[in-house]
């Protein structure tokens, strides 16, 4: 179940997730310069995309989307965990923030740990972004690289 980085040059391969009636949003557009996008492969498929940017002192997660048959799963849990690795790895301590879609607000909080930040954002901190490594990550998830 690796984790694949997603090249810019290839972003626009992901409307075919569209087309396939999987995705709802449109991953070929990012939205931002610096951002970068990873997926989660189960089974030879994309179960789940993740676009994010490494800031200074912290990671900002720009949007998360499970694919249609796996929602409802543990994918969420892991891209948000890949995410905190990654702002624990670049020494961002782990610290996470996003703008939920309002429905899912209260869902992030309870089942995710995730704090109120500002302006209707939410947070992981190290504690929280921890959290959801130890219960989402395995070693299994980076057994191989790859690149779409």
């Amino acid at each position: 179940m690796p984790f694949v980085k997603v090249p810019k040059d290839k972003l626009t391969d992901l409307k075919i997730l569209n087309k396939e009636g999987r995705i709802l949003f449109d991953w070929s557009l990012q939205d931002d310069a610096n951002s970068e996008t990873s997926v989660l492969v189960l089974n030879g498929e994309i179960s789940g995309l993740v676009e994010f940017q490494k800031q200074k002192g912290t990671h900002r997660m720009w949007k998360i989307e499970v694919a249609k048959e796996y929602r409802g799963s543990f994918v969420a849990g892991k891209l948000m965990a890949y995410v905190g690795l990654d702002s624990l790895n670049n020494e961002n301590d782990g610290f996470v923030y996003f703008m939920p879609k309002d429905a899912l607000r209260e869902y992030y909080i309870e089942n995710y740990d995730a704090r109120p930040y500002f302006k209707g954002f939410l947070h992981f901190d190290t504690a929280a972004t921890k959290k959801l490594i130890e219960k989402y990550l395995t070693d299994e998830d980076f057994c191989s690289k790859g690149v779409l």
